[in-house]
Parts: C-alpha cells; sequence; structure tokens
C-alpha cells in the first residue's frame, strides 16, 4: 500500500471513531432522566402505602381494660433530597484532518500506430534499378520474368526498372527510391561509402573467379622494371575511370612517390584494354594499364614477348548483387538465393546472364573490398578523387 492509499484509510478509520463517541454521549442523556423518573415515582407509591396503613390503625377497637387513645400527631416527612444531577454536556470534538489525495492526470492514450508493411510485400514492393545498355526492352522483360520468379518462390514483390545513368543510379539508391542494384566494384564503393548499398554477392566469370586484376604492362626493351621506371615515359590508359586501367594504377604510382599527373606523359585509348596492348606492342606508347592478362585477346604471335607485365593489382570484385543497408537481411538472402536458383536452371539462365551479366553468383560482404581500401589509404586519396 503506498502513502497515500495509507492516508485516505486512517481518516475513514478517524472520522468512524468520532462518530460512535457522538452516539455513545447522546444515549446517555437520554438514559439519564428517564432513570429519575422512574426512582421519584417509586417514592411517591411509598407514601401512599404508609398513610393507608396510619388509617387502619386508628379504625382499631378500643373496648378492653384498657382505652387507648390515639392522638395522631401530623410529623412532617421530610421528603429525601434528591441530589441534583447535572445534565451532561455533550462535547462534540470534530477534527478536521486534511488529506491529500493526488490528482491523476489522465493518461495519454496513444493513437495505434499502423507498422508499414515490409520491403517486399505487396504493398511495399523492392524497386530493382538496373543501368541500361544494349536492348533495353529486351533488358527489362527479361527482368520482369525474374522477378516473376523470385516472387513465385520466395514471394517477395520486386519492381525493376531501367536507369540510363550509372550516377542517376547511386544516387535514387542513396535518396532511398531503390532498394537494389547490381553495380561494379568503383560504383559499389561510392554508393557504400555514401551509406547507400551492401555487398551479397558477386558475380562468378568463366573460369570460375569472383574477382579480376589489372596489371601494368611495358615493352621489354623499354628498360621499364618497376613503378619508379615510369617517371617520363609515356603511359596508355582505357579511360580516367576506369578502376583497373588508371585507378588502381595511380595508387602505386602515388605509393611509389610519383605524381601519375604530371610525372607521366598519358594517352587515352579508344578500345580499352585490347587498344593498349597494340599501343605498347607497336610502341606508340612504352607502358600502359590492361585487365589481366588481355595480351591473349591480341592477334600477335609474339605478344609475350614483345609486352611484358610489370605489376599485377589488387583483386577487384566482379560486378556485384548490392542492396540498401535498412533492407531487412533475410529479404536480401532470399533474393539472392533464388537468383541462384534462376541461374542454376537451363531454362532461365539465360535470362540471369542477359540483365545480370554473370551465369552463376557467390555470396560476400564489403570486407571484399578492402584491399582497394587499404591501397587508398596508402596513398593518402578517397575514391571520390578519381570521379570527375
Amino acid at each position: 500500500m503506498d502513502r497515500n492509499k495509507l492516508i485516505v484509510v486512517i481518516a475513514v478509520f478517524s472520522t468512524t471513531l468520532i462518530c460512535l463517541c457522538v452516539v455513545i454521549v447522546v444515549a446517555l442523556y437520554n438514559v439519564v432522566p428517564d432513570y429519575m423518573d422512574t426512582r421519584t415515582a417509586r417514592d411517591n407509591r411509598s407514601e401512599r402505602d404508609s398513610d393507608e396503613h396510619r388509617d387502619e390503625v386508628s379504625d382499631t377497637d378500643t373496648t378492653g381494660p384498657f382505652v387507648f387513645e390515639t392522638e395522631i400527631v401530623e410529623a412532617p416527612i421530610e421528603e429525601p433530597a434528591v441530589p441534583e444531577i447535572p445534565e451532561p454536556e455533550v462535547i462534540v470534538i470534530i477534527e478536521t484532518v486534511i488529506v491529500e489525495v493526488p490528482i491523476e492526470e489522465p493518461a495519454e492514450v496513444e493513437e495505434p500506430v499502423e507498422e508499414e508493411p515490409f520491403f517486399g510485400s505487396a504493398d511495399n514492393p523492392i524497386f530493382w534499378v538496373i543501368y541500361a545498355y544494349g536492348n533495353d526492352d529486351e533488358i527489362i522483360a527479361d527482368a520482369e520474368e525474374i522477378a516473376l520468379l523470385i516472387e513465385d518462390s520466395t514471394g517477395i514483390v520486386i519492381i525493376p526498372y531501367l536507369i540510363p545513368d550509372i550516377d542517376m543510379l547511386i544516387d535514387i539508391m542513396c535518396a532511398g527510391e531503390a532498394h537494389m542494384a547490381s553495380l561494379q566494384a568503383l560504383d559499389y564503393m561510392l554508393a557504400n561509402e555514401y551509406g547507400c548499398a551492401e555487398a551479397w554477392a558477386s558475380g562468378i566469370d568463366f573460369e570460375g573467379f569472383i574477382y579480376y586484376q589489372g596489371q601494368i604492362v611495358a615493352r621489354a626493351d623499354s628498360g621499364i622494371e618497376s613503378f619508379s621506371d615510369l617517371v617520363g615515359t609515356t603511359f596508355c590508359r582505357p579511360s580516367r575511370t576506369s578502376l583497373y586501367g588508371w585507378i588502381l594504377p595511380s595508387l602505386y604510382m602515388l605509393i611509389a612517390g610519383l605524381d601519375p599527373e604530371t610525372d607521366l606523359i598519358i594517352i587515352d585509348s579508344q578500345s580499352g584494354s585490347i587498344s593498349v596492348i597494340e599501343a605498347v606492342y607497336d610502341d606508340v606508347c612504352e607502358a600502359g594499364a590492361t585487365f589481366m592478362d588481355a595480351r591473349e585477346y591480341v592477334d600477335m604471335e609474339d605478344v609475350y614477348d614483345v609486352v611484358v607485365v610489370i605489376e599485377e593489382t589488387v583483386p577487384i570484385p566482379n560486378e556485384n548483387i548490392s542492396f540498401a543497408p535498412f533492407l531487412d537481411p533475410w529479404v536480401a538472402d532470399d533474393i539472392v538465393w533464388a537468383i541462384m536458383n534462376i541461374a542454376a536452371s537451363d531454362e532461365t539462365l539465360p535470362l540471369v546472364e542477359n540483365v545480370l551479366f554473370w551465369t552463376d553468383w557467390e555470396y560476400i560482404d564489403d570486407s571484399f573490398y578492402d584491399p582497394i581500401r587499404l591501397l587508398l589509404e596508402e596513398a593518402g586519396v578517397e575514391i571520390w578523387d578519381f570521379i570527375e
């Protein structure tokens, strides 16, 4: 019992006791006068009996040898003094007890909040953004077919749509308007740096690898054997934003003490890694960077003798399947599992290959990109320093 309830109980008990005392006093006040009236009546009846007795004596026979003469002397009879009983004074003591009763404010009634349907339900579907390339109509049709197969096997509802620009795709994911995408390593690292994407699976290539590598090549007769030997040379690259063809090679140069922008004469290739190998072979460039090993894709018998590898880059994860970080993990896991099953069927494999490029997938996490992050840290630069 808390303090407030105890105070109320004491107040009620005190009030009850006072009322009981008042009742007893009033009862006594009524009983005493009745007692006095009864006693007075009894004394009057005794006097009448005494008078009758005297009358009987006076009428007694007086004959006989003696004559008695009876003289009746009336002696005053003093009535016994009746002590005065003072009327009882009725004293009613009323004690006022102030009881503090806390006034409880009415509890606020919280209106029930309707929980939003989980991501993946019909009312809250997963939006899958796809970087558009090639035949857009065919890609979106195959993506919709994949989405229906995923829904049939998991109950998760997915709506795919195409985005023509990779920067726009990342912006949409970071705005929370998309929940799933297939991202290349550089794009993923940017989106992850902004807190917009988490990698769940990486594609497996035809050789069974979930990653690829870049390489720095040079003419065998150029005398270039290390990064420090590149100062003042002509250097061919696939593009400024190529992760394997420029960003990673330039990190190695920075770590070696070179300034890639000023210490080299840079030539941008028009046809990617193949044209870089051809340019180095033809002595247009003394060195260059390509994917590994691009030499096998050129039709030159002595290419391995003329163009040699100076350095290989760290592994670069293949294109992945990424999800928004706020998505329930079980939803992401079920989607990847369903895609793997779709790719495992000869009937539906072409759908996955056309939309996601890879024919098989392997689970990964964000730590798979740490070797690249360590290079960036060692070189003292940020990933977006290479983005125009």
